[in-house]
């Protein structure tokens, strides 16, 4: 089966990459306001959000954000993150997304002119694991990156008992962070594109539920990619059932627009560890409320007599928790073990010293290889065997051949011509007949090589399915030059240009939702190349072009000979109801097994699958079509 991108090239030869000093034109205008990430923190890979406002230009002018950020290699990712025009009074509001490819370094924010390339306003930034956020400054000049190991909590107003956990948190933690917190003002301030929320790992929401249209879009894009919604609701679950999330969750859950009554809590008690009792009798008259929850799919992780009163589901790759109470209302906004509660819902477990450090433990070495993504990356590298001589094998074989060519110029020049002072020339030429045989003998590639993995993932949603087809590619070019690279989906689709077809027996999707987001990727390392390695001097840094808006291309990409860069593209799409790829009718039995039936329409058949379902692994029989 074909993968789900098709790519292509254009090459643009440069010989040897040559640096060159740029110095930057007089700015026309200046930041009123520039923030970027959350609140002026996020982590290193992720995209982040970027908004400016920019004053004193002149009206009319069409201009472009950009965020001029480093890729793991250290080269220039110039992210074009918005573009529009200056209004009359000479002011500009622009806003996007951006990455960072390293963990620490200085960045440039500019707006320039569409039409002539010049800068119009530039501020520069400092950003790493060490820099405090200044979030009372309008221009930001600093950011906070984290490593990928730090979850990142996001909440909306004020949540009680969040300050004191991540104050805990931090205690425990020492200098190895396990926690940041970042607070939205207010649910208006949530983003509404799913790349907002990509460095955010867990989402508590409480009290209000109202997100718009796009922002229930971006939040439920954001749970298929792997995110965790904690929703808080028992006297509100009327405000939540009546919104455009409780629309998607509701149904799921089975949520009952009127609360239940309980006067006790004891299980949500024996929830935390050595808690404390939740005080009830705080002008208690029939009981407190309590989100009534009556689907049988919900795991139970606090149970009742009346229902689940912490329940969660899976949603593609990423689960969804309902905290069937009011955790920022009486009586639990005054339970004195609620840190703790969140530390339990959380991290599985209540945090010491020892339990907060044993994702963070390090090792006195560093192989480069640490995890799945690494190992990920390293299966697709590209580079050719020519270009993975290590440093000894080379070292070892200059040191042979300058000990070789030492008795072979003296028996040439002594013995068989007789004339010693003719070394001045056979030396150097047996030096550049060793270079021209180490060439020969190491070659060249024959033409661009692409390596790839893809994943099709199918999330099925009640009468809605979702496609999110992901590729981790690597590119190795056989010279030195530069290259615009582009990125299509291969689903339902033709090219002419390229005289592509598409077969009459496939799956045809709708592929007006936008078009894939290509990218560059890396290693949570800190090794050549990867995310975590400390910056040089930055000598040779070489500069390409992404347009957040038309996210499949990358420009000008710098390329070195038989070397290989790695690459990310992602593409998500509602599939139509009338063929859907995946059909399943899987349910879970009162046990904990799974019952039903599951059948696909791929254009190819599937030989060998197994169906995993919380700790149980489901396989085919051997004729590999039923359990």
């Amino acid at each position: 089966m074909a993968g789900p991108f098709d790519f292509r090239f254009r090459m643009i030869p440069s010989g040897l990459l040559a640096c060159a000093v740029l110095v930057a034109p007089g700015v026309a205008g200046e930041f009123a306001t520039l923030r970027l990430g959350h609140g002026g923190h996020g982590k290193v890979g992720k995209w982040l959000p970027v908004s400016a406002t920019a004053t004193g230009l002149s009206a009319g002018t069409d201009v472009e954000l950009r965020a001029e950020f480093p890729d793991p290699r250290g080269d220039i990712c110039v992210e074009i993150a918005d573009s529009g025009t200056v209004e009359a009074d000479g002011s500009v509001q622009l806003s996007g997304f951006f990455r960072s490819g390293r963990l620490e370094g200085t960045a440039v924010v500019t707006i320039a002119d569409t039409s002539t390339d010049d800068v119009l306003c530039r501020s520069t930034l400092a950003f790493g694991e060490d820099v405090l956020p200044d979030p009372d400054n309008a221009v930001q000049k600093v950011l906070t990156l984290r490593r990928l190991d730090v979850y990142t909590l996001l909440t909306i107003g004020d949540v009680e008992g969040i300050e004191e956990l991540l104050r805990n948190v931090r205690a425990y933690s020492g200098d190895k962070s396990v926690l940041q917190g970042v607070n939205l003002d207010s649910l208006a301030a949530l983003p509404a594109d799913a790349r907002g929320l990509d460095a955010v790992d867990l989402l508590l929401l409480t009290d209000d539920f109202q997100t718009s249209p796009e922002q229930t879009q971006a939040i439920r894009q954001w749970v298929r990619d792997g995110g965790h919604l904690f929703i808080s609701s028992g006297g509100t679950v009327s405000g939540l059932v009546n919104s455009e999330l409780g629309a998607w969750i509701g149904d799921r859950f089975e949520i009952q627009e009127t609360p239940l009554l309980v006067r006790r809590f004891s299980p949500l008690e024996a929830f935390v560890p050595g808690a404390s009792r939740i005080q009830t009798n705080l002008n208690l008259k029939e009981g407190w409320p309590v989100a009534a929850i009556r689907s049988r799919q919900t795991t139970a992780l606090v149970d009742s007599l009346d229902g689940p009163i912490i329940g969660s589901q899976s949603i593609g790759g990423g689960v969804v928790t309902i905290v069937a109470v009011d955790l920022n209302q009486l009586p639990f906004n005054r339970w004195t073990s609620l840190p703790e509660f969140y530390e339990v819902l959380f991290f599985g477990e209540k945090l010491n010293r020892q339990t907060a450090g044993k994702s963070r433990s390090s090792r006195i070495s560093q192989s480069g290889v640490s995890d799945l993504a690494t190992q990920l990356l390293a299966a697709v590298d590209a580079a050719p065997e020519v270009g993975t001589w290590s440093t000894w094998a080379v070292m070892a074989m200059l040191v042979a051949w300058l000990i070789l060519i030492g008795p072979l110029d003296y028996l040439l020049v002594t013995r068989f011509l007789q004339r010693p002072h003719f070394t001045w020339f056979t030396f150097p030429l047996f030096i550049l007949g060793g270079v021209m045989a180490v060439v020969s003998w190491a070659g060249h590639s024959p033409g661009v090589r692409l390596q790839q993995l893809d994943v099709v993932d199918v999330s099925s949603e009640g009468i809605e399915q979702f496609l999110t087809a992901r590729t981790w590619m690597s590119v190795s070019a056989p010279e030195t030059m530069k290259a615009d690279l582009t990125a299509f989906a291969a689903f339902g689709r033709s090219d002419p240009a390229a005289g592509d077809s598409v077969a009459e027996d496939s799956v045809v999707m709708n592929t007006t939702a936008g078009e894939p987001l290509l990218s560059w990727t890396g290693r949570a390392e800190d090794v050549f190349g990867a995310m975590y390695r400390q910056g040089g001097i930055g000598l040779g840094r070489q500069s390409f072009q992404h347009d957040g808006k038309k996210g499949a291309h990358l420009t000008k990409l710098p390329l070195l000979i038989n070397g290989s860069r790695a690459f990310e593209a992602v593409w998500h799409q509602q599939l139509p109801n009338d063929r859907p790829l995946i059909n399943s009718e899987l349910s879970v039995s009162g046990f904990g097994m799974l019952n039903g039936t599951f059948s696909h329409n791929l254009p190819g058949a599937i030989s060998n699958w197994i169906i995993v379902h919380g700790n149980r692994a489901y396989r085919a029989d051997a004729a590999g079509r039923q359990l």
